[in-house]
């Protein structure tokens, strides 16, 4: 039976005097930023300059600011941007601006495969889910194995969290 957890399991002091920079606002960033700024959880929400949802986080009061700034105000930058976005703006704005000791997160759905802990099919689901739907996202990110978190929610029989 799936265990079930409430707002009163969570331990938030983790991220006390910390940043929380989200990278994108749509269905996930917008989710994410909001449960935790309502959480009491400081967040900056990073988009590029002129993306209509910048007034809409605003709106929430939400602190916005572009991905560069955001990264470099963070000390856990999460990836809540389209699958086929994420590598062009992870080489291009959030590598060169990501902190030293800072946390990265990704978020994706992967059509439903597996990823085994040592990620000896990565490959192969990165190659079928190119088959499928014309896109594959693999980033080579250069910091160490345990500050590099995947949240996989569209995922069936597999753990919230998944180590890469």
């Amino acid at each position: 039976m799936a265990k079930v957890y409430y707002d009163d399991d969570a331990d938030l002091s983790a991220l006390a005097g910390q940043r929380v920079a989200v990278i994108g606002y749509g269905s996930q960033g917008h989710a994410h930023a909001l449960n935790l700024q309502d959480s009491g959880v400081d967040v900056v929400v990073g988009l590029y300059k002129g993306s209509k949802s910048w007034e809409a986080a605003e709106q929430e009061d939400l602190r916005v600011e572009t991905v560069e700034n955001a990264v470099e105000l963070g000390n856990l930058v999460m990836m809540l941007v389209p699958d086929q976005t994420q590598k062009r703006l992870y080489d291009e704005v959030v590598k060169p601006n990501l902190k030293p000791g800072s946390a990265l997160m990704f978020a994706h759905g992967w059509g439903g495969y597996r990823v085994k802990p040592d990620l000896s099919n990565l490959k192969e689901i990165m190659d079928a889910c190119y088959e499928t739907t014309g896109q594959s996202t693999v980033i080579d990110v250069p910091v160490d194995a345990d500050q590099v978190i995947g949240l996989n929610p569209r995922l069936n029989n597999l753990t919230t969290k998944t180590y890469l």
